[in-house]
């Protein structure tokens, strides 16, 4: 039996990317099905809102329009007296797109089908209880449709706020009737796997009796840039790496190889790098004939993840790499991979 997993990183409006990969490969011949035949819709983020419009009916050109068109109401400014301890955006543009996709789902149960289940990825602030009774602390979290995971019953348009909740970009999402232990506030699920395949794998392993041997995998990146801390940029400091605080890890004005708050994009590159990995021990290294795994990550200039307004230098970007050998690879590889012989 063939396991077919679909999985879309986070990356804020660079969700773009995975979506104009994914359109090219559902036009691919013999990939039209990609979207309905995947037994499992997964995604962090920007990558968890694909996952549920998708499983909510959305095509692919829908979801493509959004990235297009909407930037504006996604990233809708917020602002009042308070200054630096104000989050940068409000979320009603998303809570606005996610409940028109999602009016007729009132629960992550009600979006999965015989044969597919979604699910994203988030991180509760505080699990009263998670280190023993009493003794709480922050977790990490899988919302999804799967039987016996305790969210079945959550409104998917909580878990598309949760999801993309990126800390200082939007606020913590307040999520309430799941249970004593998971009542509380969620945010991003880039904190914990911004690339989510590897959660992903694990949760289908543990709860559907699967064997690894039968999933097939195509994950969608939403692109990676030169970003990166340079020894001459440690070094041009006062006290060179002794100045690395608050003042530059958190830097929304960062340019050059240094991104806009570069603890953030350190953190989500990096757990992403990770679920990658932990993929191709498992599943071959991606790309490579034999494989049972496919894994798409544009290489493009650096493009920050609310940069709305510039959207068609991104667009540009990721038709250039459509039209690249490393794209072509893995569109020659896809059939084979999702289809297999059996």
């Amino acid at each position: 039996m063939t396991y077919r997993i679909l999985s879309f990183d986070g990356g804020g409006i660079r969700g773009l990317v995975s979506a104009m990969l994914l359109d090219n490969l559902v036009g691919q011949p013999g990939m039209s099905g990609l979207v309905d035949d995947a037994n499992l819709l997964v995604g962090t983020s920007t990558g968890g809102l694909i996952s549920l419009s998708l499983a909510a009916g959305q095509s692919v050109t829908e979801v493509l329009d959004v990235y297009k068109n909407d930037g504006a109401v996604i990233f809708q400014g917020y602002s009042d007296d308070d200054g630096a301890t104000s989050v940068l955006y409000k979320n009603d543009g998303i809570n606005q797109m996610a409940t028109a996709w999602l009016a007729n789902y009132p629960t992550m149960a009600s979006l999965a089908t015989a044969t597919r289940d979604v699910a994203v990825v988030s991180a509760q602030l505080w699990d009263q209880n998670a280190l023993g009774t009493g003794l709480g602390s922050w977790m990490p979290r899988f919302l999804s449709s799967l039987s016996g995971n305790p969210y079945t019953g959550l409104n998917p348009v909580d878990a598309a706020l949760a999801t993309s909740a990126a800390p200082i970009y939007f606020p913590p999402v307040p999520i309430e009737g799941v249970g004593s232990d998971y009542d509380s506030y969620y945010v991003d699920g880039g904190l914990v796997a911004n690339n989510p395949l590897a959660y992903a794998v694990a949760e289908v392993l543990g709860t559907t009796g699967v064997s690894p041997s039968d999933i097939r995998v195509i994950s969608i990146g939403t692109a990676t840039s030169s970003f990166g801390i340079t020894p001459d940029d440690v070094v041009n400091h006062d006290y060179g790496a002794m100045s690395w605080g608050a003042n530059l890890w958190l830097d929304l004005f960062a340019s050059g190889p240094r991104p806009a708050l570069p603890l953030l994009e350190l953190a989500l590159s990096m757990n992403e790098e990770l679920s990658t990995a932990a993929a191709a021990a498992m599943f071959g290294p991606p790309n490579q004939p034999g494989s049972r795994f496919l894994r798409a990550e544009p290489v493009i200039q650096p493009y920050a993840m609310d940069d709305y307004k510039d959207i068609a230098q991104l667009e540009n970007d990721v038709a250039a790499y459509i039209d690249s050998p490393d794209w072509q690879n893995i569109v020659s590889m896809a059939q084979s991979v999702w289809y297999p012989t059996e």
